[in-house]
């Protein structure tokens, strides 16, 4: 099928919203709608993902109707590798607290550049930490866990 495909990069990216955008209608599916004079919870995010429906199955269209044919689709291990530590911060901030998976995502996200050393990422996880720290805790005031539930039942 993919031989089909002239354009597989607009392609997966067009999957993406798409895939998104479904995922997206069907949790927003229990809010209330509401009207256009009294708008419920569940108005943005339902016309946000109805454009992301549409703009997604557009390009993907379009990459099934283009004539010209795109270099074939490599994947970027480094961008990978931000997007893993990006989503295992997500995971990992409510069993284990913001500071243990603010340095998860610090050391996984500095195997994306091969010129920083070990000395360089332990710089970047005590600087970014401190800071990190500082400014949505202390400036911000926002009500983060510094350790989770998981390391502080031991």
């Amino acid at each position: 099928m993919l031989k089909r495909i002239h354009n597989q990069r607009d392609f997966l990216a067009g999957a993406m919203f798409t895939g998104i955008g479904l995922i997206s209608l069907y949790e927003t599916s229990g809010l209330q709608f509401g009207t256009l004079s009294n708008i419920g919870p569940g108005f943005f995010p339902f016309i946000l993902a109805l454009v992301s429906v549409a703009f997604g199955g557009a390009i993907v269209i379009r990459s099934l109707a283009s004539a010209e044919r795109s270099e074939p689709l490599s994947i970027s291990w480094r961008a990978m590798t931000i997007a893993v530590a990006a989503i295992l911060f997500g995971v990992l901030i409510d069993p284990l607290g913001f500071i243990p998976a603010l340095i998860a995502l610090i050391v996984i996200s500095s195997f994306a550049d091969p010129s920083l050393t070990w000395i360089d990422t332990i710089k970047l996880v005590v600087g970014l930490s401190v800071g990190s720290v500082i400014v949505f805790v202390y400036l911000l005031k926002q009500p983060i866990e510094l350790f989770g539930p998981f390391l502080t039942a031991f």
